[in-house]
């Protein structure tokens, strides 16, 4: 164990409340106009990533653009607000 000072631990990230994915947690820091490209190989779940834009969006005040790449190899996620 280690003791650390309270700049040390401001400085950390730390997981948080609940269960959060690296995509998630690149999601929700996203500013506006800003993108993200999630390629298929990096996406292990059998749902698309939308699924989880559409949930932030509806718990959350924020709006995106996204669709798939037209060879379906990945996805595009624009936040607009």
């Amino acid at each position: 164990m280690e003791i650390k000072t309270a700049e040390e631990f401001r400085k950390m990230k730390l997981h948080g409340k609940g269960s959060s994915s690296p995509v998630y947690n690149a999601i929700m820091g996203l500013q506006i106009d800003q993108a993200l490209e999630i390629k298929k190989t990096e996406w292990k779940h059998s749902y698309p990533p939308t699924r989880l834009v559409n949930h932030i969006e509806k718990k959350y005040t924020m709006r995106f653009e996204r669709g798939a790449h037209a060879d379906r190899s990945g996805w595009m996620i624009l936040r607009v607000k």
